[in-house]
């Protein structure tokens, strides 16, 4: 008598989908999903996908932004799609015919994947401040502070190891009227930065995207969303966040303004590619495009030098038969004055 064999796809549906894909993480149940039609159907339950979203980043919890993420094509699924692997730049291949009104910022800020601070910010896009001035969006007031587990008691650079280890950040920007959404953060600092004003560490989350470029700048065809948190208490005892701020800059270290930046976002959120990186890989991207920065201060101190050195002849050329010219002209108007004098 053949010995009867139990294969996943033969167990009950509501057991597959009650017990074995609410264990799943969001990239194992989209791998699953892909190996049957069967399992492709039940993966597409919008509710395991929430949960997993919900689990990931608690600011998706925020009412704005759940009412925001059911308008995508495929929910939460599809917000997660966009929003879990890291955004790459690529080229552009698509025309954006509108800009959306508004950008909704879902940030969480985790210390060994424990969540610190979650907040989610509404960015009104229209306004003339917006589009005229400097792209800054920041989520602490003034003397708004984030308290954390961290204690500074031994060497400092051991505290600041750790947290480049370990303070990990998400800021997924989404656009309601385009229904996309792109996690803008390198998920772990790039560089970290001690001592700053004040005795501060501030870290640097960085994503390298494409633009359409701005006259005048070095590497035009690049931006960085440059996400800072900084923290103080360094020195001693505990450490605070006191500050979390995200700017988009050219290569040259200018920042966008509101109108700039929107353009680039856009195109981000709509062409930009997503993949899941390697850990280290948006550090090494970040010191690739530092090193594309000094060269390009090299070369435009060059250029400056190349011209000062064809200009220096040219003057000196000038200002010479300028000289003599008014030494000629001083010199036949004494010579007349002397003629004057004899008549």
């Amino acid at each position: 008598m053949a010995a009867s064999s139990t294969t996943l796809s033969t167990l009950n549906s509501d057991i597959i989908q009650t017990h074995i894909l609410t264990r799943l993480d969001g990239p194992s149940l989209a791998a699953m999903s892909c190996t049957s039609t069967q399992f492709l159907a039940l993966s597409a339950d919008g509710k395991l996908w929430q949960e997993i979203c919900s689990t990931l980043w608690s600011s998706t919890n925020d009412s704005r932004v759940r009412q925001v993420i059911s308008t995508f094509p495929g929910g939460h699924r599809s917000f997660f799609s966009d929003s879990f692997p890291l955004l790459h730049h690529k080229n552009h291949n698509q025309d954006l015919s509108s800009e959306p009104s508004d950008l909704i910022s879902a940030v969480d800020l985790c210390y060994k994947n424990k969540l610190l601070f979650s907040k989610v910010r509404e960015t009104n896009t229209t306004t003339t401040k917006f589009l005229c001035s400097r792209f800054k969006i920041e989520l602490l007031g003034q003397k708004e502070t984030v308290s954390t587990p961290i204690q500074q008691f031994g060497e400092i650079d051991a505290l600041l190891q750790d947290l480049k280890e370990n303070l990990s950040l998400s800021w997924i920007v989404i656009d309601p009227a385009a229904k996309r959404a792109a996690n803008l953060s390198s998920g772990r600092p790039v560089l970290v930065e001690w001592p700053c004003t004040g005795g501060e560490v501030q870290l640097y989350y960085s994503t390298v995207m494409k633009t359409g470029g701005r006259p005048g700048s070095v590497e035009s065809e690049f931006a960085e969303c440059r996400v800072v948190v900084t923290c103080s208490g360094i020195d001693g005892g505990e450490v605070h966040v006191d500050d979390i701020t995200m700017e988009i800059k050219d290569i040259d270290g200018r920042s966008f303004d509101g109108r700039e930046s929107l353009v680039i976002l856009q195109d981000s959120l709509v062409n930009g590619k997503r993949e899941r990186g390697k850990r280290g890989e948006n550090e090494d991207k970040y010191k690739k495009l530092e090193k594309r920065k000094r060269e390009g201060k090299v070369k435009k101190l060059s250029s400056n030098g190349v011209i000062y050195m064809i200009c220096l002849p040219v003057v000196g050329l000038v200002t010479f038969w300028f000289t003599l010219f008014l030494f000629a002209m001083l010199l036949m108007r004494s010579k007349t004055r002397s003629k004057l004098r004899k008549h």
